[in-house]
């Protein structure tokens, strides 16, 4: 798939909201900054979506709580974030660099530059510099496994974002496909079933988002992955009909729908943990089904969840065309009204 790599950098800057031209410099290069103004935001965020970042960029003076402004800013803030970054080490490898416009790291030694790198400090007020640094923060991130990872399938990860399915799924994902990489490394499938089973919900919340799929297969108690499959479909059953859920116009190709259900069916039944505790009752009937374990048993080997992986990226690829296109339904959400 040829598209434009991109690449997540966390960026801890007092002002990233107002230098407007660094991050159109950024944007042109390719990469996504995401700003926070205080170490103590910006490390948070590090710490629950670490595998996101592909960099970070660390300005020399910064806020270290939120709340703070004025002259309030401190290289202690650098500090907490440098020493953030070697702690997470353990799970990833993060290259980070200095980014400053503050003559005490710009022209001379700081304390905390020379201890974290070396004195390499870039300057924000230098277009070299700043050329450098895009340079530097892509290769740097070209070496990262799960950087490859992402921009071997940008355009499935593109899906996982706010405009469409949301960023969790992207949390699901990227260990699977990080162990077809290192098919060497330990491995246990079975927990990611399960993974695979909330992007399909996923799925399903977003549908329902953009007007494809009826309301009521969506309750709090979580996603009816039954009804909302044979809705997509166009099907309906009697449950359905009882609720008066009229079925809807086919939105799933019949291969497509064949594949969801698959998808359901295998995912229900291998997962220990149903649906963060809000498991629908009428999902119950497809668990029994499809027998993870007598399979398991016969088989042993990780291909299963690895062909369901690829027809889950296949199944977000639809999506995301589909939705693309038929963005006009999301504006009434009265679609399946039409549908005699």
């Amino acid at each position: 798939m040829n598209t434009k790599k991109i690449y997540n950098v966390v960026w801890f800057d007092d002002q990233y909201a107002t230098l407007i031209g660094i991050q159109e410099q950024a944007h042109l290069n390719g990469i996504k900054l995401y700003g926070f103004s205080n170490a103590k935001d910006g490390i948070e965020e590090l710490e629950k979506n670490l595998e996101k970042y592909d960099a970070a960029i660390v300005d020399g003076l910064f806020y270290k709580e939120p709340g703070q402004t004025g002259d309030t800013t401190s290289p202690h803030a650098l500090f907490e974030v440098g020493k953030k970054i070697v702690e997470l080490q353990p799970k990833k490898v993060l290259d980070w660099f200095i980014l400053s416009g503050q003559t005490s790291f710009t022209k001379d030694k700081h304390l905390f530059a020379e201890a974290f790198k070396n004195n390499k400090v870039y300057d924000k007020n230098k277009d070299e510099d700043l050329k450098e640094l895009w340079k530097d923060i892509q290769e740097a991130a070209d070496k990262q496994p799960l950087t490859q990872i992402r921009h071997k399938h940008q355009k499935v990860f593109d899906v996982c974002t706010k405009n469409y399915i949301g960023e969790d799924a992207s949390k699901y994902l990227m260990p699977i496909l990080y162990s077809m990489e290192h098919p060497h490394e330990t491995f246990d499938d079975e927990q990611h079933f399960n993974g695979l089973r909330k992007i399909l919900e996923h799925v399903f919340r977003a549908s329902n988002k953009f007007g494809f799929l009826h309301d009521d297969c969506i309750t709090k108690r979580g996603v009816n992955l039954t009804w909302s499959s044979l809705f997509m479909k166009g099907e309906d059953n009697k449950n359905m009909r009882d609720k008066k859920i009229n079925k809807s116009k086919r939105h799933f190709s019949v291969l497509l729908g064949k594949m969801v259900d698959l998808l359901r069916d295998v995912t229900c039944s291998a997962s220990h943990t149903e649906q963060d505790g809000s498991y629908i009752e009428e999902d119950k009937e497809n668990k029994d089904k499809t027998n993870y374990y007598e399979y398991k048993d016969q088989i042993q080997s990780n291909y299963l969840l690895y062909s369901l992986t690829f027809q889950t990226m296949d199944l977000l690829l639809w999506f995301k065309k589909y939705a693309d296109d038929n963005h006009e339904v999301a504006k009434n959400k009265l679609e399946w009204n039409k549908v005699e």
